[in-house]
């Protein structure tokens, strides 16, 4: 850059407004990808915050809030226009994003950016596997764009390309492409036309999948589609990390159906053979195996809470991320009959937008136990007002039991707080379920 210092900046600090009616209304642009260059990235004892021996600014070292506080400022200006428009904050997974981003923006990305390789790949698909609860329809965790086509994931490496689109589309993810779409070879661009996948991401329902087995071989994840009255649909994904061949026998029971009355192979796009409890599946190396299941549900007129990711909606959560236990997480607890487990924290509340024909929430609550005497707060409000409020202690040897009447209520909040006032402990809402008044 050359010119004066004012000439020298490109950013938007101190130029919010004029820069979003050029993009907007002038260009009309309906898309914006705001990076936290300056902000975040760079420390003070970087280039930019010295001012690079006097040829910008010196910019001032923000705290997460302050941080916050600049997209908030951006956010509202979107805001007070007529505008429609998509609003991706780029801050890399840090300053807390993930438990206010759906409060200023649309998406935000998870992690750094990606590069053309697996290991690079499978580090943003971590970054994001274990924040469901924070997606939900028009609040997107984004592990940033595609690199299908490029290195790792050319149509030399077909079989990597396709484990990459198969965990976007499972993560409910952006799908932008980051290839050259002039020159895009017919292998490639007939994986990210697979009309199948890209349904599965864009489902109405708007669920990220959950991760329900995790090791260092293989992860299977469950996404919840939508279905027809008195079924389960969902979609399953095998993802082999190794570098040879593995034959996984997946339980039915990970997808939480009886039954299945039809299995479909959605890459190779076939139907499997239903009924089994179990289903044994080759999966390549570095591959995935993706399926699409419908069935009967295994609770008849009930349904597990973990199972709607994106009707519940975390708008507090402090430092610490609220999230779904895995089956591996869930047989270490060694609690009899514990099947779902969803892990708070102090100082955190969930939103759940109830459907009409919910009657009850029940479950069982416990708290962790091994750090001292930690009594913890337990409450529940419908529509605003409080339905029913329990403490507990990180002594108590047994679950709690708690059984809520739900029928009629719009929007059901959960909170846990601690009298300690303090994270050391987190509290564990067991086998949490829904009872209908009729067969959902």
């Amino acid at each position: 850059p050359s010119g004066s210092i004012a000439e020298r900046e490109v950013g938007t600090w101190d130029f919010s407004r004029q820069d979003l009616a050029m993009f907007f209304d002038e260009w009309g642009f309906d898309y914006l990808k705001l990076d936290a260059c300056g902000l975040t990235k760079f420390k003070t004892w970087e280039f930019l915050h010295r001012g690079l021996l006097g040829k910008f600014r010196t910019f001032p070292s923000l705290t997460d809030e302050q941080i916050r506080g600049r997209y908030v400022q951006v956010s509202d200006l979107l805001a007070d226009s007529s505008r429609d428009v998509t609003f991706s904050i780029c801050l890399w997974g840090v300053s807390n994003v993930n438990h206010w981003g759906s409060e200023v923006g649309n998406l935000w990305r998870t992690s750094d950016d990606i590069r053309y390789e697996w290991n690079s790949m499978i580090h943003n698909y971590e970054s994001a596997v274990e924040l469901e609860l924070y997606a939900g329809p028009g609040r997107w965790n984004d592990p940033d764009m595609l690199a299908v086509g490029l290195g790792d994931f050319s149509e030399d490496h077909i079989e990597q390309a396709r484990s990459h689109f198969s965990l976007w589309a499972m993560l409910s993810a952006p799908l932008i492409l980051g290839n050259d779409l002039a020159n895009m070879p017919e292998e490639i661009l007939e994986l990210l036309l697979n009309p199948d996948v890209i349904a599965i991401n864009q489902d109405a329902a708007g669920h990220q999948a959950t991760r329900v087995y995790h090791s260092g071989d293989y992860d299977v994840l469950v996404k919840t589609l939508t279905a027809p009255v008195g079924q389960a649909r969902k979609a399953l994904l095998v993802l082999n990390r190794q570098e040879r061949p593995a034959t996984v026998r997946v339980p039915m029971d990970y997808a939480l159906l009886a039954s299945a009355t039809r299995v479909s192979d959605v890459w190779a796009g076939t139907d499997l053979e239903p009924g089994s409890r179990d289903i044994e599946l080759t999966v390549p190396p570095h591959g995935v195996r993706l399926l699409e299941i419908t069935g009967g549900h295994r609770l008849q007129d009930r349904r597990y809470l973990t199972e709607f990711p994106g009707q519940v909606h975390v708008v507090q959560s402090h430092s610490k991320s609220v999230r779904i236990l895995n089956a591996s997480e869930i047989g270490k607890l060694a609690i009899d009959g514990l099947e779902q487990a969803l892990a708070l924290h102090p100082n955190s509340m969930l939103q759940w937008q109830v459907p009409a024909n919910a009657r009850r929430l029940s479950g069982e609550f416990d708290a962790e136990r091994g750090v001292g005497d930690n009594s913890l707060v337990l409450s529940i409000y419908g529509n605003g007002q409080i339905l029913s409020r329990r403490s507990f202690s990180s002594e108590d040897v047994q679950p709690v039991q708690f059984s809520q009447d739900i029928a009629g209520i719009e929007l059901l909040e959960i909170t846990l707080e601690s009298t300690a006032d303090h994270e050391q402990v987190s509290g564990l809402l067991l086998n949490p379920t829904i009872s209908f008044s009729h067969e959902p």
